[in-house]
């Protein structure tokens, strides 16, 4: 969703025709009338994935600024000026998008982007972009600068992967994995001497590689002195609990399991459940504080999911569905188990993750 806010009747007119740009997003426009703009940014700065001014950048700047937390959290800005000469990306460049938004629109209106974050001026690769597009949480977005400046004074940065990646690499970032050798394998592609991936060898203390990224879904993980976490959003979780559950009890349940097997909160996708427990507390609560949607199948529709699951005759007589975790998860996406079905005081869980690669 876009907010748009225009401080002059000809800003007005340019905020509509900006929205045209934007066929398949839902706008809302600041009108003077029903608040004034202080009013429509409180109520709106965290409901809108982004937000475009039409008018003076320093009156945007005042607005936003009470409302501005995280890069990983807020919302776009854009700031236009009202004759349609400059688009200004103004906040979350990188992982809200506003720089990319900020080029596409000054395409739309034959301007002239305004771009100022150090990366993209420089030619350097952006972490936190390629974490966005790879469909990865960072899991300490503090350390982005630190990675950041390390690629922009010329320093080399590690990366160690729990998973594969494929393409060349960015200029300054070194692959280290334990026990590869020339000819071998790092994701899908050979190393060699003069490979573009910057294979580094595992001794990161002789490589002299104190800082790196770490694609891990244990965000805890840190192979270098100054890590970058990068978390891969691939997770599902089908869960099932009896009525009334404790919303307490449910929410440690789900987090002591995931923590078993290394896993943090910020790799799961998507839950989901039988349509029978749509209304449990438990299971809004859960999602309603970790960001993580959930989605309901009826019996029948769990019934019809192919594959292998745990039976039980208790469970298909009180619900219609042998399965309710494990049928879940894999009907959102599971394309293997990495637990299958554990109960505990009438809650169950199964966690299955979908396919994953970074690419570079």
């Amino acid at each position: 969703m876009i907010g748009l806010l225009a401080f002059t009747r000809r800003g007005e007119v340019l905020s509509h025709r900006i929205s045209d740009f934007f066929p398949n997003e839902s706008c809302i426009f600041y009108n003077r009338e029903k608040s004034t703009a202080r009013e429509f940014v409180n109520e709106n700065f965290n409901k809108v994935d982004k937000i475009i001014f039409v008018g003076a950048l320093g009156i945007a700047v005042r607005l936003i600024s009470a409302h501005i937390v995280k890069k990983d959290t807020d919302p776009a800005v854009i700031c236009v000026d009202e004759m349609g000469k400059y688009v200004i990306s103004v906040l979350s460049g990188h992982m809200g998008g506003g720089n990319e938004l900020a080029s596409y629109l000054a395409d739309c209106l034959e301007a002239e982007p305004v771009i100022t974050t150090a990366t993209d001026l420089s030619g350097v690769w952006a972490c936190d972009v390629w974490a966005v597009k790879n469909n990865c949480r960072v899991a300490n977005t503090d350390e982005i600068k630190t990675i950041s400046g390390a690629l922009l004074q010329g320093e080399k940065v590690g990366l160690k992967s729990d998973f594969s990646v494929t393409g060349a690499m960015p200029d300054g970032i070194y692959m280290v994995e334990e026990g590869r050798t020339e000819g071998e394998y790092t994701g899908n592609k050979e190393i060699s001497k003069s490979d573009s991936c910057n294979y580094a060898g595992f001794d990161v203390k002789k490589q002299g590689l104190d800082k790196g990224i770490c694609i891990s879904h244990d965000d805890e993980k840190k192979p270098f002195a100054r890590t970058l976490n990068l978390v891969p959003v691939n997770v599902v979780l089908g869960v099932g609990c009896r009525r009334n559950t404790c919303s307490e009890a449910f929410e440690a349940f789900i987090l002591e399991n995931l923590k078993e097997h290394n896993i943090s909160v910020k790799a799961v996708a998507r839950m989901a459940s039988i349509d029978l427990k749509k209304d449990e507390a438990c299971i809004k609560h859960f999602s309603e504080k970790y960001g993580i949607g959930c989605k309901f199948f009826s019996a029948r529709e769990l019934m019809e999911i192919p594959g292998e699951f745990h039976h039980s005759d208790f469970v298909e007589k009180t619900t219609g569905a042998d399965n309710v975790c494990e049928r879940s998860a894999a009907g959102i996406g599971a394309k293997k188990f990495i637990l299958g079905k554990k109960s505990k005081d009438g809650m169950t869980i199964a966690m299955g993750i979908k396919d994953w690669k970074g690419k570079f």
